[in-house]
């Protein structure tokens, strides 16, 4: 993958949990707001180094907190209602 597609890639997935952070409080738990919150500063820390090497250890270690977060029902369902008004 180029640089440029992982960067917009990573600021697009970004603007989908601030969306979701900033639009639909309600419907998530606390523990779901503060997973996906801690998603997103990670995503933003990973967009910021620019050492390939360091942004492989930093997403190795971000891959299971984004499965956890991503994979639980109430997310999941919270973020494909966004991806589709989003991407459509």
């Amino acid at each position: 993958m180029e640089k440029d597609d992982f960067e917009k890639n990573l600021d697009n997935l970004i603007q989908l949990i601030e969306i979701v952070l900033s639009r639909n409080r309600s419907s998530l738990s606390i523990d779901d707001l503060i997973l996906l919150k801690s998603v997103r500063d990670s995503l933003k820390e990973l967009k910021s180094i620019s050492n390939i090497s360091d942004r492989k250890k930093v997403l190795s270690n971000l891959l299971p907190q984004i499965i956890k977060t991503f994979f639980k029902v109430s997310v999941f369902e919270v973020l494909r209602k966004y991806i589709k008004v989003f991407y459509d």
